[in-house]
């Protein structure tokens, strides 16, 4: 059964250790800029390892694929984007070669690469992954203008409730450990949120982008190898998005306060419907055994489990 102590020892790990870097950070003026990324990095990776999350084998399960192929690549990108000058446009092939890159990389070695009952044909597979490289990197762009036109802790918060849920929503999903993982996530994207404002650090962007990959790389595992729908992996990917309302015209113009109370209420109110809709779909499931079977697995049975 996920314990909710270690959990909550993770949740309080993963936001330390971002904490921390950005401090760190924060005094050193070269490694400011790429402080954000670090700080959410390490602190999600704190936060698994509280976990007990420690690779068995060479990358031969997705959550060891995620955390220690993807997540460094994402830090690495992030970090050298902060530090370089670079145009939009060689910043968006960078960040797009890693979106293109990630599905692959998470889904190494499943029936849907290999072939077999169930998986994918070789137009199937070209055309579903250069899909879900779209996917992944429209929203990291998008996420990373908004941030640059206007700094704000929004979009991390709006990262941070939206991982909060996709571990809860992939938990009731199928794969509780996969779903434990978001947990810690979300908090060192809060931590990274509060401490960049009040430490006026400039490392916000790669805190975001970071965020936004480690939580697309759990949606596309809970999606594969739980049970997590199309239609919820999309609305959570596209929550965070609804920032972009801020710099609606008419929004715009509000004082900050009932602006942000606004978007609280827009971004809650899609994450609480597929939490709710997970929630009641797992209870259906578990209370219905098929005809002549014995009696169907109980919410209890499903935790002590613990996938």
């Amino acid at each position: 059964m996920p314990d909710p102590v270690a959990i909550l020892w993770a949740m309080a790990a993963a936001g330390a250790v971002a904490a921390l870097v950005l401090l760190a950070c924060s005094r050193l003026r070269e490694a400011a800029v790429t402080g954000g990324a670090l700080a959410v990095g390490l602190g999600f990776l704190a936060g698994a390892w509280m976990l007990g999350f420690h690779p068995r084998s060479l990358l031969a399960t997705d959550q060891e694929r995620l955390l220690l192929v993807v997540v460094p690549l994402a830090v690495a990108v992030e970090s050298w984007l902060a530090r370089v000058s670079l145009s939009p446009a060689r910043g968006a092939l960078l960040r797009g070669s890693l979106a293109l890159a990630a599905g692959p990389l998470v889904l190494l070695g499943s029936v849907y690469l290999t072939g077999g009952a169930g998986g994918w044909s070789g137009w199937e597979r070209l055309l579903y992954l250069l899909a879900l490289g779209m996917l992944i990197l429209i929203p990291w762009l998008s996420l990373m203008r908004l941030q640059q036109l206007g700094p704000s802790p929004a979009i991390g918060m709006a990262l941070a409730a939206t991982s909060l849920a996709a571990g809860i929503t992939t938990m009731l999903s199928g794969y509780a450990s996969a779903g434990q993982l978001a947990l810690p996530l979300a908090a060192a994207l809060v931590a990274a949120a509060l401490i960049i404002q009040t430490a006026t650090s400039p490392g916000m962007p790669g805190a975001v982008g970071v965020g936004w990959i480690c939580l697309a790389g759990i949606l596309v595992i809970g999606r594969f190898f739980g049970s997590l729908t199309t239609l919820h992996g999309l609305l959570l990917g596209a929550t965070p998005l609804l920032c972009w309302l801020a710099e609606y015209r008419p929004l715009s113009a509000w004082h900050i306060w009932p602006r942000r109370l606004l978007l609280v209420a827009l971004i809650l109110l899609p994450l609480g419907t597929v939490v709710w809709q997970a929630q009641g779909s797992f209870v259906a499931h578990s209370g219905s055994p098929l005809p002549g079977a014995g009696p169907a697995p109980s919410m209890q049975d499903y935790l002590d489990f613990g996938r």
